[in-house]
Protein backbone atom coordinates (compact mmCIF):
# COMPACT_ATOMS: atom_id res chain seq x y z
CA UNK A 1 0.00 0.00 0.00
CA UNK A 2 1.28 3.69 -0.89
CA UNK A 3 1.86 5.33 2.47
CA UNK A 4 -0.10 8.37 2.44
CA UNK A 5 2.22 11.57 2.79
CA UNK A 6 -0.43 13.67 5.48
CA UNK A 7 -0.70 12.70 9.29
CA UNK A 8 -3.32 11.49 11.62
CA UNK A 9 -4.31 12.43 14.93
CA UNK A 10 -5.20 9.69 18.17
CA UNK A 11 -6.59 11.75 20.56
CA UNK A 12 -8.35 11.15 24.06
CA UNK A 13 -12.34 11.46 23.49
CA UNK A 14 -12.32 14.20 25.75
CA UNK A 15 -10.52 16.34 23.45
CA UNK A 16 -13.55 15.97 20.50
CA UNK A 17 -15.10 19.32 21.39
CA UNK A 18 -11.67 21.45 21.48
CA UNK A 19 -10.11 19.43 18.24
CA UNK A 20 -13.33 19.53 16.33
CA UNK A 21 -13.68 22.91 16.73
CA UNK A 22 -10.61 24.06 14.96
CA UNK A 23 -10.67 21.16 12.61
CA UNK A 24 -10.37 21.94 9.32
CA UNK A 25 -13.26 20.23 7.22
CA UNK A 26 -11.20 20.28 3.92
CA UNK A 27 -8.16 19.93 4.94
CA UNK A 28 -7.62 19.22 7.85
CA UNK A 29 -6.06 15.56 9.56
CA UNK A 30 -8.16 12.19 10.05
CA UNK A 31 -8.94 12.32 13.83
CA UNK A 32 -9.34 9.10 15.31
CA UNK A 33 -10.73 9.16 19.20
CA UNK A 34 -10.40 6.89 21.94
CA UNK A 35 -12.76 6.39 24.88
CA UNK A 36 -13.30 9.11 27.18
CA UNK A 37 -13.77 7.06 30.05
CA UNK A 38 -9.89 5.40 29.58
CA UNK A 39 -8.62 8.35 31.70
CA UNK A 40 -9.85 6.72 34.52
CA UNK A 41 -7.98 3.81 34.09
CA UNK A 42 -4.78 4.49 32.77
CA UNK A 43 -3.30 1.20 33.33
CA UNK A 44 -5.68 0.11 30.13
CA UNK A 45 -4.12 2.87 27.48
CA UNK A 46 -1.15 1.42 26.31
CA UNK A 47 -2.55 -1.24 25.27
CA UNK A 48 -5.59 0.11 23.10
CA UNK A 49 -3.63 2.98 22.12
CA UNK A 50 -0.54 0.83 21.28
CA UNK A 51 -3.49 -1.16 19.01
CA UNK A 52 -4.76 1.72 16.93
CA UNK A 53 -1.11 3.04 16.42
CA UNK A 54 -0.55 -0.39 14.93
CA UNK A 55 -3.94 0.00 12.80
CA UNK A 56 -3.07 2.72 11.46
CA UNK A 57 0.54 4.11 10.94
CA UNK A 58 0.85 2.33 8.04
CA UNK A 59 -1.44 4.53 5.98
CA UNK A 60 0.05 7.87 6.96
CA UNK A 61 3.14 9.87 7.14
CA UNK A 62 3.46 11.12 10.72
CA UNK A 63 0.95 10.20 13.68
CA UNK A 64 0.64 12.95 16.11
CA UNK A 65 -0.96 12.00 19.82
CA UNK A 66 -3.88 14.02 21.59
CA UNK A 67 -2.52 12.79 24.51
CA UNK A 68 0.44 14.07 27.73
CA UNK A 69 1.73 11.98 30.14
CA UNK A 70 -1.55 11.26 31.36
CA UNK A 71 -0.11 9.39 34.47
CA UNK A 72 2.29 7.14 32.24
CA UNK A 73 -0.76 6.12 29.89
CA UNK A 74 1.50 6.70 27.11
CA UNK A 75 4.51 5.36 28.90
CA UNK A 76 5.84 2.03 26.38
CA UNK A 77 3.84 3.61 22.98
CA UNK A 78 5.88 2.01 19.98
CA UNK A 79 6.04 4.34 16.87
CA UNK A 80 5.60 1.81 13.92
CA UNK A 81 6.11 2.53 10.13
CA UNK A 82 5.96 6.50 11.03
CA UNK A 83 6.74 8.51 13.55
CA UNK A 84 4.69 9.39 16.62
CA UNK A 85 4.69 13.31 17.51
CA UNK A 86 3.23 13.77 20.85
CA UNK A 87 2.84 17.17 23.03
CA UNK A 88 5.45 17.42 25.90
CA UNK A 89 2.73 17.51 28.42
CA UNK A 90 2.31 15.97 31.69
CA UNK A 91 -1.60 15.86 30.97
CA UNK A 92 -4.39 17.27 28.74
CA UNK A 93 -5.26 20.51 30.94
CA UNK A 94 -1.67 21.97 29.97
CA UNK A 95 -2.36 21.96 26.47
CA UNK A 96 -5.71 24.30 27.98
CA UNK A 97 -3.46 26.62 30.02
CA UNK A 98 -0.18 26.60 27.59
CA UNK A 99 2.27 24.58 29.70
CA UNK A 100 3.83 22.98 27.08
CA UNK A 101 7.68 22.15 27.49
CA UNK A 102 10.03 20.39 29.17
CA UNK A 103 9.70 20.79 32.60
CA UNK A 104 6.52 22.93 32.79
CA UNK A 105 4.16 22.43 35.10
CA UNK A 106 0.42 23.89 36.64
CA UNK A 107 2.39 23.95 40.09
CA UNK A 108 1.65 27.50 41.43
CA UNK A 109 -1.80 27.57 40.26
CA UNK A 110 -3.10 25.61 43.26
CA UNK A 111 -4.04 21.98 43.82
CA UNK A 112 -7.63 22.30 45.44
CA UNK A 113 -8.95 23.84 41.63
CA UNK A 114 -10.56 20.93 39.88
CA UNK A 115 -10.81 21.39 36.20
CA UNK A 116 -14.02 21.92 33.94
CA UNK A 117 -13.46 22.11 29.88
CA UNK A 118 -16.37 22.53 27.52
CA UNK A 119 -15.45 19.52 26.61
CA UNK A 120 -15.72 17.24 30.08
CA UNK A 121 -19.34 19.07 30.02
CA UNK A 122 -21.11 18.25 27.55
CA UNK A 123 -19.84 15.27 27.23
CA UNK A 124 -21.37 14.69 30.69
CA UNK A 125 -18.53 14.22 32.56
CA UNK A 126 -18.37 17.00 34.99
CA UNK A 127 -19.23 15.66 38.83
CA UNK A 128 -22.66 16.26 38.71
CA UNK A 129 -23.46 14.81 35.44
CA UNK A 130 -21.28 11.56 36.84
CA UNK A 131 -22.94 11.24 39.80
CA UNK A 132 -26.46 11.33 38.44
CA UNK A 133 -25.71 9.28 35.27
CA UNK A 134 -23.19 7.27 36.32
CA UNK A 135 -23.65 6.52 40.39
CA UNK A 136 -27.12 7.02 41.42
CA UNK A 137 -28.42 4.42 38.98
CA UNK A 138 -26.03 1.80 40.51
CA UNK A 139 -26.25 2.82 44.19
CA UNK A 140 -29.31 5.59 45.09
CA UNK A 141 -29.12 9.21 45.38
CA UNK A 142 -27.90 9.21 49.23
CA UNK A 143 -24.46 7.18 49.20
CA UNK A 144 -23.84 8.79 45.43
CA UNK A 145 -24.03 12.19 46.53
CA UNK A 146 -21.70 10.78 49.67
CA UNK A 147 -19.42 8.96 47.09
CA UNK A 148 -18.82 12.03 44.74
CA UNK A 149 -18.53 14.39 47.69
CA UNK A 150 -15.74 12.24 49.15
CA UNK A 151 -14.11 12.36 45.92
CA UNK A 152 -13.91 16.31 46.11
CA UNK A 153 -13.11 16.96 49.39
CA UNK A 154 -9.51 17.80 49.19
CA UNK A 155 -10.79 20.55 46.02
CA UNK A 156 -12.18 24.59 47.11
CA UNK A 157 -12.92 25.07 43.73
CA UNK A 158 -13.96 24.78 40.02
CA UNK A 159 -11.94 26.28 37.27
CA UNK A 160 -13.77 26.50 34.24
CA UNK A 161 -11.66 26.56 30.83
CA UNK A 162 -13.27 28.77 28.83
CA UNK A 163 -12.47 28.59 24.78
CA UNK A 164 -13.58 30.45 21.79
CA UNK A 165 -16.37 29.22 19.48
CA UNK A 166 -18.26 27.69 21.98
CA UNK A 167 -21.58 28.01 23.25
CA UNK A 168 -20.25 29.39 27.02
CA UNK A 169 -23.65 29.78 28.32
CA UNK A 170 -25.03 26.30 28.75
CA UNK A 171 -21.52 25.00 30.18
CA UNK A 172 -21.11 27.87 32.32
CA UNK A 173 -24.59 26.89 34.18
CA UNK A 174 -23.52 23.39 34.10
CA UNK A 175 -20.24 24.19 35.78
CA UNK A 176 -22.45 26.92 38.23
CA UNK A 177 -24.49 24.00 38.94
CA UNK A 178 -21.30 22.14 40.06
CA UNK A 179 -20.41 24.49 42.60
CA UNK A 180 -23.58 25.49 43.86
CA UNK A 181 -24.65 21.53 44.74
CA UNK A 182 -20.77 20.74 46.04
CA UNK A 183 -20.57 24.12 47.68
CA UNK A 184 -17.28 25.10 45.56
CA UNK A 185 -16.36 28.94 43.96
CA UNK A 186 -16.32 28.55 40.58
CA UNK A 187 -13.36 30.22 38.79
CA UNK A 188 -13.21 31.01 35.08
CA UNK A 189 -9.61 30.28 33.23
CA UNK A 190 -9.33 31.75 29.49
CA UNK A 191 -7.74 29.23 26.70
CA UNK A 192 -7.22 30.40 23.17
CA UNK A 193 -6.62 26.62 22.35
CA UNK A 194 -3.39 27.74 20.72
CA UNK A 195 -2.00 24.33 21.43
CA UNK A 196 -4.58 22.36 19.98
CA UNK A 197 -4.19 24.25 16.59
CA UNK A 198 -0.39 23.83 16.56
CA UNK A 199 -1.09 19.65 17.48
CA UNK A 200 -3.50 19.57 14.26
CA UNK A 201 -1.16 21.67 11.95
CA UNK A 202 2.27 22.16 13.34
CA UNK A 203 5.05 23.04 13.48
CA UNK A 204 5.77 20.64 16.11
CA UNK A 205 8.80 22.29 17.64
CA UNK A 206 11.04 19.71 19.46
CA UNK A 207 11.06 22.01 22.49
CA UNK A 208 7.57 21.36 23.06
CA UNK A 209 6.56 18.11 21.08
CA UNK A 210 8.23 14.87 21.43
CA UNK A 211 9.25 13.22 18.51
CA UNK A 212 9.46 9.55 18.55
CA UNK A 213 11.35 7.64 15.58
CA UNK A 214 9.83 4.27 14.01
CA UNK A 215 11.00 1.32 16.54
CA UNK A 216 11.06 3.78 19.66
CA UNK A 217 9.15 3.77 22.40
CA UNK A 218 7.86 6.47 24.25
CA UNK A 219 9.13 6.72 28.24
CA UNK A 220 8.95 8.73 31.31
CA UNK A 221 12.24 10.34 31.16
CA UNK A 222 11.07 12.47 27.47
CA UNK A 223 8.62 14.40 29.54
CA UNK A 224 10.72 15.33 32.66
Amino acid sequence: MTLHTSHAVIACGSLHHEFESLARKDNGPDIHYLDTDLHRTPARIPEILQAKVDEISHRYGTVILGYGLCSNGVVGVKARQCPLIIPRVHDCLDLFLGFVGKGKSRIGLGTAHYYLTPGTIINKKDPLAIMEYEYVPKMGQKTSEWGMKEELKHYTHFALITSPGTDMEAVKDQAQKNADFFDMTLEEVESDLAFFKQTLYGPHDPEYFLHISPGEAITQEMFI
